[in-house]
């Protein structure tokens, strides 16, 4: 209170000309100030003892994706179309899926990335970094190991490494299993296979569909080199499969394949790729859409649905009145959905033409030459007459 008796001594002394009822507000006045500036003090004080909270800093630059564009960079291999980028080499032999998996995402983020070569290029350079891998590894085997409950997180299949693409990790990058197509055997993309061999899964036909029908498209392959697998002293043959990654890239209808293998071996001429790409650029849309259809697919029950009603498996005891039932209606179905699509009398629809046609067949002359086998069915002139309208319709 000292500067307060100060004050007041140069009120009395200093100012000998004001009255004393100007001396007397002037002093409330300045007593006032004097008590905000104590309050303030306080308050400042007071302040300095309290933890402030921190505000989190915002980018002074915010990177966003250009337009679309192909990938211009030091190839490790590049045989035409197909490149092949070099990445951080795989150090234990049974890890291959983690790095194919890290490989798909940074291809995928950089393709998204577009011209925005600054952006593009931070998703590159992680492509040979142990740091981000060593993170990203940790994070993904805990996962697996949780999900085996054995312990164990080495060798990942493909149904593994889609488990781990559909996790919220890592954020902050684009990885889904839309963007990211997990393939375990190539032999179904060999062009004798895309027309004999085992269906392809709808997402599959799907991707080759988009890549085919878009101008501008990113997707990314994991694909497996079957019998293959990795050791510390270079890749051999075996039981085990070897995990690489395949990008595309597709800008304004120009084709980028672009290959990461954590072993960092020339794969463009590999098998598996080619036929990966020759699939992609060639495959008849309509041809797979036809085999790969899941109407299309009931041809293997109604052939032994034929056999059983035909009383080819004697041995089975079983509801023939509605195995037959069951037949028609998918024939029908087949035959409603190749009407709908325009398929009837296409090239690649004539396989299963004949097929359905043989099939329905075999159940008409069974039912008008050996009407003992059908003794347990209702209706058979309707059934005869249901028959014969088929084999019409399938001429």
């Amino acid at each position: 209170m000292a500067h307060k008796k100060w004050i007041l001594l140069f009120l009395i002394i200093g100012l000998p000309a004001y009255t004393i009822g100007t001396l007397i507000d002037l002093r409330i006045e300045l007593l006032s100030l004097v008590d905000a500036i104590n309050s303030l003090s306080t308050a400042i004080k007071g302040a300095k003892q309290q933890e402030i909270p921190s505000v989190p800093l915002q980018p002074i630059i915010v990177i966003k994706p250009g337009p679309p564009a192909l990938l211009n960079l030091p190839w490790l291999f590049q045989n035409n179309e197909i490149k092949q980028v070099r990445v951080l080499q795989q150090s234990l032999p049974a890890d291959c899926g983690y790095h194919a998996l890290k490989n798909a995402i940074l291809l995928l983020n950089a393709f998204k990335a577009g011209s925005n070569e600054v952006l593009a290029k931070l998703y590159l350079n992680d492509l040979t970094q142990q740091k981000l891998y060593a993170a990203w590894y940790d994070k993904w085997t805990g996962s697996i190991k949780a999900k085996r409950g054995d312990g164990s997180d080495d060798w990942l299949n493909g149904g593994e490494i889609e488990y781990l693409i559909k996790l919220k990790f890592p954020e902050n990058y684009n990885h889904s299993l839309d963007a990211i197509t997990v393939i375990d055997n190539p032999g179904w993309l060999t062009q004798s296979n895309l027309q004999t061999g085992q269906a392809l899964t709808q997402e599959i036909v799907k991707t080759i569909k988009d890549f085919k029908n878009q101008s501008t498209y990113q997707h990314v392959f994991i694909l497996a080199n079957s019998k293959e697998y990795q050791k510390l002293d270079g890749f051999i043959e075996g039981t085990w499969t070897h995990w690489i990654t395949v990008g595309v890239n597709k800008v304004n209808n120009v084709h980028q394949f672009i290959i990461a293998d954590s072993g960092n071996s020339d794969r463009t001429a590999s098998p598996e790729v080619k036929a990966l790409v020759d699939t992609l650029k060639n495959a008849d849309i309509v041809a797979l859409e036809i085999r790969n259809s899941p109407v299309i697919s009931n041809l293997d029950s109604i052939g032994y649905r034929v056999q059983f009603v035909n009383g080819e498996f004697p041995e089975y005891k079983g509801d023939i009145d509605g195995a037959y039932d069951l037949t028609i209606k998918d024939a029908k179905a087949i035959i409603d959905l190749a009407t709908k699509n325009g398929w009837m009398n296409l090239p690649v629809f004539v396989q299963y033409k004949i097929e359905l046609h043989d099939f329905i067949n075999q159940l008409a002359k069974k039912l008008v030459g050996d009407p003992n086998v059908f003794s347990q069915l209702t209706d058979i002139d309707k059934k005869k007459t249901e028959l014969q309208g088929l084999l019409t319709i399938l001429k």
